[in-house]
C-alpha cells in the first residue's frame, strides 16, 4: 500500500512522473507507478508521465552532445532541444518509475538525468557553487526488487538519485520500494519461489559446495540468518565462518551461468 503522508503533507499541482519501466507493460514498477497515480487526487494533482525511451532520448556523445554544446554557449536555452529541462524544473513533484537494474537502474533514466542537467534550467552555477533551481519541493523514487535490498550498500539507485534531489534544488526526498517480488514470504526466506533449493553445504571462497556439487556465488548474494524463529539479514563473512548448517537457492543451472542468489544460516 502507497504510504498516503507523501503528498498529504504537501500541496502540488503538477506531478512528472518518469517511466523508465523496460518491461514495458509487464513490468512490475509500471503497477507501482499506476498505484501512486491512482492513490493522487485528480482534484488535485495533474500527471503528465514522460517515457524517455518513446521519446528517443539519447546520451551526450559525439554530434548530438557537440549541438548541445553550441546552443549552450549562444545561450539558447529557449531552444526545444532544452524542453525535457523545463518540464522538469517547473513541476511541483517529480516521481521516478525505475526497476532495480544491474545495482542502480536501467540505462536510459541516466540518459535521461543526462538531458535535463542543464545550466541556467534546472541549475545554475555562482561564486559561491552549484545551486538547484527545480520549484518541485519533493522528489519519489518508485522501484521494485526481485530481492531485499533496502539498506544495502549493492543498491544504488535510490542513492544517486537522491544526490539528484539535492542537486536540482528539491528539497525533499523519497524512495517507495517494493522489495523481494522474487522470493516468497518475507517474513520466511526459506520459502522462495523462482529460486531452486540446493542440498545444504558451506560456503568456501566464492563457491557454496554441497557434498559433490559446487555453485558458483553471486556477487550479490543475500545472507539470512535464522535466529528464534526470525530470519535476519547477514554477511558473507558470517555463513564463511559459520559452523552451522547452510541452506541455499540458485536461479538456474550452473552449466547455464546460473548462481547462488541466497543463503540461509541455521
Amino acid at each position: 500500500m502507497i504510504p498516503r503522508r507523501i503528498w498529504e503533507v504537501i500541496a502540488l499541482k503538477e506531478v512528472l512522473l518518469i517511466d523508465c519501466c523496460i518491461r514495458r507493460e509487464s513490468s512490475r514498477t509500471r503497477r507501482l507507478a499506476q498505484a501512486f497515480v491512482n492513490a493522487l487526487d485528480p482534484a488535485r494533482f495533474h500527471v503528465t508521465v514522460l517515457d524517455p525511451e518513446a521519446e528517443g532520448l539519447r546520451p551526450l556523445t559525439g554530434v548530438f552532445f557537440q549541438a548541445r554544446e553550441e546552443l549552450l554557449a549562444r545561450g539558447e536555452l529557449d531552444h526545444p532541444r532544452f524542453r525535457y529541462a523545463r518540464q522538469l524544473a517547473q513541476a511541483d513533484l517529480v516521481v521516478f518509475a525505475a526497476p532495480f537494474w544491474d545495482l542502480s537502474f536501467p540505462a536510459i533514466l541516466k540518459i535521461y538525468i543526462e538531458n535535463v542537467c542543464v545550466e541556467g534550467i534546472t541549475f545554475a552555477c555562482d561564486e559561491e557553487g552549484l545551486h538547484g533551481s527545480c520549484k518541485a519541493s519533493r522528489m519519489v523514487f518508485l522501484t521494485t526488487r526481485g530481492a531485499v535490498y533496502g539498506g544495502s550498500p549493492l543498491e544504488q539507485g535510490s542513492r544517486y538519485l537522491e544526490a539528484m534531489a539535492r542537486f536540482f534544488g528539491i528539497p525533499a526526498y523519497s524512495c517507495i520500494a517494493a522489495d523481494g517480488m522474487d522470493l516468497g514470504d518475507p517474513a520466511s526466506p526459506d520459502r522462495l519461489y523462482s529460486l531452486t533449493a540446493a542440498n545444504a553445504g558451506q560456503v568456501v571462497g566464492s563457491q557454496f559446495i554441497a557434498g559433490s556439487q559446487k555453485y558458483t556465488l553471486s556477487d550479490q548474494v543475500l545472507v539470512y540468518e535464522h535466529r528464534d524463529g526470525r530470519y535476519y539479514l547477514s554477511s558473507l563473512a558470517r555463513a564463511e565462518e559459520s559452523g552451522g548448517s547452510i541452506t541455499a537457492w540458485y536461479d538456474k543451472a550452473e552449466s547455464a551461468g546460473g548462481r547462488i542468489r541466497v543463503l540461509i544460516i541455521k
